[in-house]
């Protein structure tokens, strides 16, 4: 009989959070700076920060859960899942984003900025390093929002190798090691090329969440029981206060001051944060605990979608607004606009689940 995995509750509405954040920072430049801003509209970088930490920690457990009870990793189907999974919405994500560049620019509709993408780096999943060269983000929504997939699909091929390589008694080790080499890589990049403002957009920038979520998937992948027993023999009103710190910097950072320095340290602090409190979620540990029923638990279940596809509607949605000759002159028409391209991409986004993406799912569950 087959080992079953374990079933982790309320990570499909952290998902819808973790996108919710990105939403609110890209429907931000329309709020003509209203007091709202900073402490509702900033900050959302942070969501894709947490979707890392959780795709560390998801990838870490599913590879240490094959090579525990197999003994290795089937390389064949690893990639074949990842594939299914990520592959068919990002190249129609492409093809989306180049039809874009052709209409808006054939007859003058949405935004023309940003750099014109090259269709190589583009397909190759290496957006993001054409990024960094450029020092700007590319034309074309999605794609604009896609360097954080291209930091993804080189995750799942290092986070291969490394299972391949090291026995899971030394991927601890290794995992802290990469966690520092990641934090070294940023501030050196940083006192090299201080004129960069796109220069944290690779992988190995991005350690410090892959990393953190790896070892926290690695201690629930190895000794579940061990580490539940260990976390509950600290006081609930200390775990839940920790869930509640957690929660409050992860929508309110943005109130913290600092400037490019911060963003050098900043990465530890919050992929320390969110390791623990995915920890505490996976172990039943904290007050957080959220129905897959719930309307949360279903928006993150889309959440890829609502990802790819809330660019697009805003750039459409603005574009119809900006031929209507409509301004953007009072709150009630700018959070009308914020309801009206968030329906519309949770609608599109579930349309695309339901039977663009759902039958390449059915494919990556039978391997």
């Amino acid at each position: 009989m087959q080992p079953q995995h374990l079933s982790f509750h309320s990570f499909n509405a952290l998902r819808f959070f973790a996108f919710f954040k990105v939403f609110l920072l890209h429907v931000s430049p329309f709020d003509n700076g209203r007091f709202l801003h900073k402490f509702v509209f900033d900050g959302g970088e942070i969501g894709v920060d947490f979707f890392f930490v959780l795709s560390g920690f998801l990838i870490t457990y599913l590879l240490a859960f094959e090579k525990l009870h197999n003994g290795t990793i089937n390389g064949k189907k690893y990639f074949l899942r990842r594939s299914l999974r990520i592959w068919p919405l990002f190249y129609l994500g492409i093809l989306i984003a180049y039809t874009n560049i052709y209409i808006s620019g054939r007859f003058s509709l949405g935004t023309n900025e940003g750099y014109s993408p090259n269709i190589f780096f583009s397909l190759s999943f290496l957006e993001n390093y054409y990024m960094i060269f450029q020092n700007n983000f590319p034309n074309g929504a999605p794609l604009r929002v896609f360097w954080s997939l291209c930091v993804e699909e080189h995750f799942y091929f290092i986070w291969f190798l490394l299972f391949r390589m090291f026995s899971l008694k030394r991927l601890m080790k290794v995992f802290i090691i990469l966690w520092f080499t990641g934090i070294a890589y940023r501030i050196g990049f940083y006192l090299l090329f201080p004129q960069k403002n796109y220069y944290d957009f690779d992988v190995v920038s991005k350690f410090d969440f892959f990393c953190a979520g790896g070892l926290a998937g690695l201690q629930v992948a190895t000794g579940f029981e061990r580490l539940k027993k260990t976390i509950h023999k600290i006081n609930i009103f200390a775990r839940n206060g920790f869930a509640i710190l957690v929660l409050v910097f992860f929508f309110f950072h943005q109130l913290i001051p600092g400037g490019r320095i911060t963003d050098l340290y900043f990465p530890i602090i919050s992929a320390t944060f969110f390791s623990g409190l995915i920890i505490l979620v996976a172990t039943s540990s904290s007050f957080l605990h959220i129905k897959e029923t719930h309307i949360f638990s279903k928006l993150g279940k889309i959440s890829y979608g609502l990802y790819v596809y809330h660019s697009v509607v805003l750039v459409v949605l603005l574009a119809v607004i900006n031929r209507a000759g409509v301004q953007f002159g009072n709150t009630i028409l700018f959070f009308s606009f914020c309801t009206i391209s968030f329906l519309l991409t949770a609608g599109i986004s579930f349309l695309s689940f339901k039977y663009f993406e759902t039958p390449f799912l059915r494919l990556k569950e039978k391997l």
